[in-house]
């Protein structure tokens, strides 16, 4: 593809397969979710091993036992081997430098699944069939360091890696999501926060905007956050800020919707508040969750429907896959009145191709920045429409 350096797939993981020994560190929650992704790659480990010494010596993948690191790197020296690093990238930037010393002849690759709910990566056919569309969106990128960040996003879309990533500048962590490039502040701001969760975001902004703005509406869908998130508003005693127990869609309908009896409960001592993302597949909202998860029906407005009563310049999603059908069901106040819109790249793989392209019709004046931002642990890429 013209302007755009992107890793072909088959030949990335061909080398990977031709080892004679794949190793795999991190046996945790992401460790899980690649094997799933080695699976479909027709890959195989021949060892796992991690550093938690409470989960060596027990079964991880099939006849494969966890063991500790030491005893995997004594094995393969002399062998034509190779690294997967299935942790966070976060403890994979330490590990990669460990590995560097311990081992320097040993290829590390990273590995992590790149998408919210779905376990598969981005193939290079996949890529050549939208490849019109990935060009046309390179286009409409607004500087330099846009392109690279899009193109190494989608790379790590491709091959799982998100290594390369880390060059980019991740900005001030207490802002998360907000950006002094494209988020101007202003009295007359009416920030709108759609998956508003326990509040965390909403807090980042108030940071960021030093209390300067006319209005903060927050939307979250779940009942126990939503909870919550009202006792956020009520115990911090912020001003001039609204919140509301509905669920956004591209139309009027209602759904299932899958939460826990209890998350009233854990979520108050919210992991994005206080923890990495990596740790809250592990914590105690896990254990309280088990045995607890409930269905409920319920009914979705749209965007467009909720803008009747508050007129936002800014907007922030976050509603895991649900992302682009939310702005779908804005396309009438989005035409018309262009808000910044703030939401993180490729939450799902239909996302990666279409996301930029259903904004771009809606309103054809929006031009796209994408940076790289530290939010709550962990590193996204934030793409700003402006």
């Amino acid at each position: 593809m013209k302007q755009m350096k992107l890793v072909n797939s088959k030949e990335y993981f061909d080398v990977i397969r031709g080892c004679e020994k794949i190793v795999l560190f991190g046996c945790g929650g992401k460790g899980r979710q690649a094997i799933k992704l080695l699976d479909k790659l027709d890959i195989h480990i021949t060892a796992a091993c991690d550093n938690n010494k409470e989960i060596q010596g027990n079964c991880f993948y099939g006849s494969v036992c966890i063991q500790s690191l030491d005893a995997v790197l004594t094995d393969i020296q002399s062998s034509k081997a190779c690294i997967l690093l299935t942790c966070s990238i976060n403890y994979a930037i330490e590990m990669e430098q460990e590995l560097k010393t311990k081992c320097p002849d040993i290829p590390v690759y990273h590995l992590c699944n790149p998408f919210k709910i779905e376990q598969t990566l981005v193939s290079s056919a996949e890529v050549e069939e939208n490849q019109e569309v990935l060009v046309a969106q390179y286009t409409w990128l607004g500087d330099e360091e846009s392109k690279n960040i899009f193109t190494d996003t989608l790379n790590s879309k491709i091959t799982g890696n998100m290594l390369p990533l880390l060059k980019y500048s991740t900005g001030n962590a207490i802002y998360t999501f907000f950006d002094e490039q494209f988020i101007p502040v202003a009295d007359e701001n009416v920030y709108m926060d759609i998956g508003a969760y326990t509040g965390d975001t909403i807090a980042s902004f108030m940071i960021y905007s030093r209390g300067r703005y006319e209005r903060i509406v927050g939307f979250e869908a779940d009942k126990g956050n939503y909870i919550s998130l009202q006792k956020f508003v009520q115990f911090s005693r912020v001003p001039n800020v609204e919140t509301y127990n509905i669920g956004l869609w591209s139309h009027e309908e209602e759904r299932e919707f899958y939460t826990s009896n209890r998350n009233d409960e854990i979520n108050y001592d919210s992991p994005n508040l206080f923890q990495n993302v990596d740790k809250m597949a592990d914590n105690l909202s896990l254990n309280k969750m088990d045995g607890n998860l409930a269905c409920e029906i319920i009914h979705l407005k749209t965007l467009d429907e909720i803008t009747k009563e508050v007129s936002p310049n800014i907007i922030k999603v976050n509603a895991l896959a649900a992302d682009r059908q939310i702005i779908m069901g804005g396309k009438k106040y989005i035409a018309d009145n262009k808000p910044i819109l703030i939401f993180e790249y490729g939450v799902t793989k239909k996302d990666v191709f279409e996301m930029l392209s259903v904004i771009k019709k809606i309103n054809p004046e929006y031009t796209f920045y994408f940076r790289r931002k530290r939010v709550f642990g962990d590193i996204k890429t934030v793409v700003y429409c402006v």
